[in-house]
């Protein structure tokens, strides 16, 4: 009875045997096939990371944008009184290029070839004048006249991040009080003046101000499409403070006829501080018109 007893031991002792080795030739397989899935999958989230950025803002959508606000104003009058430096309403269309970084986490986007941008007219004489530089960025300026001045009072900047497992969009309004002048026909080739503006970034805790000088450089002839037209060429410098702190630089050129922006030079360094340390935003820019006739 013992001798069988003794046989059947051995024989499971050995089966287990077996099978350990068995077990552990599986497991490099089986590490190997997870190393797989999650490079696959880091790849997948790098390129999705790389390629998740805007395009071109649409100039069917910014027209049915346009359509939707100067029927809402025409029902109060939207021409409002006569006023010299404000341009036609309608959608005007720039061409560009410009860049937008952020350090961190590290991400960039490109502004498009063509930007849309848009005149509407308010009751009061006053005009907002709004550029789209992609999908998920555009800027806009409430400007006002002043006698014979053309004043900026309000702005808004817009800014859309996909970082694939999540997004963030800020918004940022600026008021500018007592209002700045960006043209005045009165001023001489190396005039300039402060301009000062107070506002809050939806993603930013605290105000942020931005003030600085304001010069005109002077009176040039740019050419838009087949055209020749004068314009008042102003470079602006503010420093930022606040809740942010950077510099800005733009160089503006409106028509003297009627004040429309037909040129823009711009750059932006913004820092902002986090609980992982320093974000720095900048930017960079041109945008310039391609034709004078408005559309819609």
């Amino acid at each position: 009875m013992t001798a069988p007893e003794a046989v059947e031991s051995d024989s499971s002792e050995s089966a287990d045997d077996e099978a350990v080795p068995r077990r552990r030739r599986r497991w490099p397989y089986i590490l190997a096939a997870v190393l797989v899935v999650l490079a696959i999958g880091a790849g997948v989230f790098i390129w999705q990371y790389v390629t998740s950025k805007p395009g071109e803002a649409p100039l069917t959508e910014a027209l049915e944008e346009l359509q939707a606000s100067t029927t809402t104003l025409g029902d109060s009058g939207n021409d409002g009184p006569v006023v010299k430096l404000r341009p036609a309403e309608g959608l005007y269309v720039y061409a560009g290029e410009g860049t937008e970084r952020i350090s961190f986490p590290p991400h960039s986007q490109e502004d498009g070839e063509q930007m849309p941008a848009s005149v509407v007219h308010n009751a009061d004489g006053c005009w907002t004048f709004k550029i789209d530089y992609n999908e998920w960025h555009w800027q806009d300026w409430l400007f006002c006249p002043d006698e014979d001045r053309m004043m900026e009072t309000v702005g808004h900047t817009f800014q859309k991040w996909d970082f694939v497992a999540f997004t963030i969009e800020n918004l940022s309004t600026f008021e500018c009080e007592p209002p700045n002048a960006m043209i005045d026909p009165h001023a001489e080739p190396g005039d300039s003046w402060t301009q000062s503006c107070v506002g809050t970034n939806e993603q930013v805790p605290g105000s942020t101000t931005t003030s600085g000088s304001y010069e005109l450089v002077g009176t040039e002839t740019l050419t838009v499409g087949d055209e020749e037209v004068q314009a008042y060429h102003y470079r602006q410098e503010r420093q930022i403070t606040g809740a942010q702190d950077g510099s800005q630089q733009s160089d503006w050129w409106f028509s003297t006829a009627n004040g429309l922006p037909l040129k823009t030079i711009r750059g932006l360094v913004v820092d902002t501080d986090s609980p992982l340390g320093t974000i720095t935003y900048t930017e960079d820019g041109t945008y310039e018109l391609t034709s004078l006739a408005p559309q819609g």
